[in-house]
């Protein structure tokens, strides 16, 4: 049986980590999170811009799911993803995937980003950034996901 992708997107502090440790199997299931990946490679602050990591944390990902397509230890491969774009689209064309969004609007984003205590970067302009993406929600970027609450 092919792995199950599931794509999880959604604005910053949406809670798009918190939805797939409700649902993962732990067992069987493996997880990319370029947040938690660019920490670890980089060991600078989660969400701390590094443009130089980027190549690598891409290739990561593109060797995981090169990996994962007939990997049968696995049964879901969960990938955290901001905006699903055309070419992330592509790369996983002729899997089986299922997109997903973590529908919350950018108040309650904001509040879920200033009140975590883990986050070394509440202080970056988080609401330009949201209505950012909150444009491109309404521009039908994220036409592809399901809607979840």
């Amino acid at each position: 049986m092919p792995v199950k992708i599931k794509v999880i997107c959604g604005f910053p502090g949406s809670g798009k980590t918190s939805y797939i440790k409700e649902h993962i199997n732990f067992k069987r299931d493996i997880v990319y999170d370029y947040d938690e990946l660019a920490n670890t490679i980089s060991l600078m602050p989660r969400h701390t811009e590094n443009k130089g990591i980027h190549p690598y944390l891409s290739d990561i990902l593109k060797n995981m799911i090169k990996r994962a397509k007939n990997d049968k230890k696995i049964d879901c491969f969960w990938i955290i993803r901001t905006v699903p774009d055309q070419m992330f689209v592509n790369l996983l064309n002729g899997f089986d995937v299922e997109y997903f969004f973590i529908n919350k609007t950018v108040f309650e984003c904001l509040e879920q980003i200033q009140s975590d205590p883990n986050r070394k970067d509440s202080d970056k302009n988080w609401y330009s950034l949201l209505m950012g993406l909150q444009s491109e929600l309404m521009k039908g970027a994220f036409e592809i996901c399901q809607f979840i609450n």
